[in-house]
Parts: structure tokens; sequence; C-alpha cells
């Protein structure tokens, strides 16, 4: 097995080195934090600005369907929280993205925290009248959330999470 792999990747370079010819290895594969800290980046903020343009080209802008999660890194402490929106595209085709998965940098998890987080990670795809747009789309959209007391009044449209609560009582 460990031969089979070794020796397909021994092919893609050399294939590589006749096609390209000598390169210095060090600019062809990148070490993982320039990688973390350089071209992923430059993807995410890519893949941002095309979501963006097809988040305003929806048929029900500005409604969107949310939801949301939050949970703590029982090793370091840290809570984080994330926000994926669900919408018909103008070709009617169901989409599903992550928005934003962020450290929670509040101390407390008070609603007022979670809207603002929310907030923050919806601002990144509506940028122009930010104000405006973040609070017409969080008036009007619906979001699915647990049932914790922090998270029930973040959206006015709120949607108990029936399919958590039944996956836990399952477990």
């Amino acid at each position: 097995m460990e031969g089979e792999g070794f020796s397909r990747i021994s092919k893609a370079l050399i294939a590589f080195g006749a096609a390209h010819g000598n390169h210095d290895p060090r600019k062809v594969i990148h070490h993982r934090t320039h990688l973390r800290k350089q071209i992923l980046p430059t993807i995410v903020e890519q893949q941002k600005i095309i979501l963006s343009k097809c988040l305003k080209t929806v048929p029900s802008y500005p409604v969107f369907a949310f939801s949301t999660d939050m949970w703590s890194d029982k090793y370091k402490n840290r809570s984080f929280i994330s926000l994926s929106i669900h919408f018909i595209d103008s070709s009617w085709i169901l989409r599903c993205n992550l928005l934003g998965l962020v450290e929670f940098q509040e101390n407390s998890k008070t609603t007022k925290n979670i809207r603002e987080s929310c907030k923050n990670i919806i601002k990144q795809y509506f940028s122009n009248e930010v104000y405006v747009r973040t609070n017409k789309i969080m008036l009007n959209s619906y979001c699915v959330t647990d049932s914790g007391s922090n998270a029930v009044k973040v959206y006015d449209k709120r949607h108990k999470r029936a399919c958590h609560n039944l996956n836990c009582s399952v477990r």
C-alpha cells in the first residue's frame, strides 16, 4: 500500500518536472504556516466576495434563514460561535453556507453579546450601508437555535432546534 502512494507521488513529481522544468521546491511546496497566514486568507476573502454577490441576488433578499450554535473548548476554556446561512439562490437551488466560525470574545454569553457577534459576522457579507442592512436582515430573517435562554431572543423570528432536541434525547 505504501509503495503505491510513493509511486503515485514520484510519477506526479517527474511529470511536473518534465512539463515545467527545474523548480525550487520551496517555491512550489509551501510550509503550513505560509499556507495558513497568506494563502488561506486570500482564498477565504475571494469566497466571501463571491458569496456576498450571490446573497444580494437571492429572490428573498433581505430575508434568510440562519442557524447558530455556541460551544466551549474544555481545555483552554475558549468559547466559539458559528453562523450558517440557508437560502434558495436565483437558480432555485437550496444553498447552505457557513458565514463564520469565530472565537466568542465576550466574557458573558448574554443575548446582546451573541446578537452583536452574529451581526459582526453578517456585516462581512453586506458591506454597503452595513448598519441598515444588517439590522433589517436580523429583523426579517429566521433562525434556528438550541433552547439556551441566551440564544432564544437573538433573532425575533426564532425556531427551536427540534432536530437538535430529538438527537439529544436519542443519545
